[in-house]
C-alpha cells in the first residue's frame, strides 16, 4: 500500500511541478473521484474473474485468463481514471479473499485462485513491479537539470527518514 500511495503523491507534486493551477478541493475532489473510479473498477472485476475462475477449475487455462484479466484491469482504470495500480491493487484483494467475500454467490465457495495461481502471481509480482516502476521514470520529462537535482536530495532525505518511521 506504501508504494501505490507514494505513486499517487508523486503524481500530485509532478502535477504541480508541471505548474497546473490546483487548489486543494480540486485536488481532493479529483483525486477522490479517480480513486474511488478505480478501486470499484478493481472490485467489480475482481468479482467477476473470481467467479469465472471458479467454473475454469480444472481447464488449464486460469493462468492466462489471470495476466489477461490483470493487464485489462490496469489498462481499463490508467485510461479512465490514470489509477491502474489501485484497481489493481483492489483486484487482487478480491481475488485473494473470494471465498470469504463471495459466499453469497453460487459458487463463492470454488471462487477466487488456486494455490498454482497464488504462486503464479508471487513470481509474476517482481517483474510487474520492476515494469511499472520503468513506466513512472519514463513518465517524468526534465527540462531542467535543478529539479533532478532538487528529487535526488528528496530521495536521499526519504531513505534517510524511513528506517526510523519503519
Amino acid at each position: 500500500l506504501n508504494d501505490v500511495l507514494c505513486v499517487v503523491g508523486a503524481l500530485v507534486l509532478l502535477a504541480l511541478c508541471q505548474g497546473q493551477a490546483l487548489d486543494g478541493w480540486t485536488l481532493a475532489l479529483g483525486l477522490g473521484r479517480d480513486i474511488g473510479a478505480a478501486l470499484l473498477l478493481g472490485v467489480a472485476c475482481g468479482v467477476a474473474l473470481a467467479l469465472a475462475l471458479g467454473t475454469l477449475r480444472g481447464r488449464g487455462s486460469s493462468f492466462m485468463v489471470l495476466l489477461a484479466a490483470l493487464f485489462l484491469v490496469y489498462a481499463l482504470a490508467e485510461g479512465l481514471t490514470g489509477q491502474g495500480v489501485l484497481a489493481c491493487l483492489a483486484f487482487g484483494m478480491v481475488l485473494g479473499s473470494a471465498p470469504l467475500l463471495l459466499t453469497w454467490a453460487p459458487g463463492g465457495a470454488r471462487a477466487g485462485l488456486r494455490e498454482e495461481d497464488r504462486e503464479f502471481v508471487q513470481e509474476g509480482a517482481f517483474l510487474f513491479k520492476v515494469l511499472f516502476f520503468v513506466y513512472l521514470g519514463a513518465s517524468f520529462h526534465v527540462e531542467d537539470i535543478s529539479a533532478l537535482i532538487s528529487g535526488a536530495v528528496a530521495v536521499v532525505a526519504l531513505m534517510l527518514v524511513r528506517p526510523g518511521g519503519v
